[in-house]
């Protein structure tokens, strides 16, 4: 065998080796990223009444590889906490859930949260809640306090989560009740 036959078999059966085994011990398969989130939710306190407002503060933070789109302005916009009653007859948006509500025309464009980004929020709750009808006065009771975030991945698949807490509202009559 001839030196440049001798070096061309060396060259030719290891590449031809590596190219028939491939390069790892496993199939290779696409990476597909998902999109990660961190939401928080904190509360001032998680009792509040008249004059001793609760409020609410709540962040979301990319924790993927991704980056995630979501509308931030407009109607529907997110992330948004909302404060339910129990049975949830109020409404959180009037605009696009009432009808004869008097809105602006706003044509929303998704924003970018990027991977280690993060959007935060903050509600104070005073004890007023809103249906179609207008706002009220909420009696003494349980409310539920629900930061809510709506968005998609790089995959276009939309999907919404949330973290909720529990407060209660005292009114100055129950307040002096509970006193004596």
């Amino acid at each position: 065998m001839s030196l440049r036959a001798a070096y061309v078999s060396r060259l030719v059966i290891p590449v031809g080796l590596a190219l028939a085994l491939g390069c790892g011990s496993s199939p290779t398969a696409p990476i597909t990223p998902k999109a990660s989130l961190r939401l928080d939710l904190s509360l001032s306190s998680t009792a509040g009444a008249p004059g001793s407002p609760i409020t609410a503060r709540a962040s979301v933070r990319n924790t993927g590889r991704v980056p995630v789109w979501y509308f931030g302005f407009c109607y529907d916009a997110t992330p948004v906490i909302n404060i339910w009653e129990s049975d949830h007859h109020n409404v959180e948006e009037i605009c696009g859930h009432c009808p004869n509500a008097l809105c602006l025309a706003c044509a929303g464009e998704p924003t970018t949260l990027k991977p280690g980004e993060v959007v935060q929020v903050q509600r104070t709750f005073d004890g007023q809640l809103y249906t179609c009808d207008g706002p009220y006065k909420v009696a003494a009771g349980d409310y539920t306090v629900e930061l809510l975030f709506r968005g998609h991945g790089s995959d276009y698949e939309l999907f919404t989560v949330t973290r909720s807490a529990v407060i209660h509202w005292a009114t100055n009559l129950n307040r002096r009740k509970e006193s004596r």
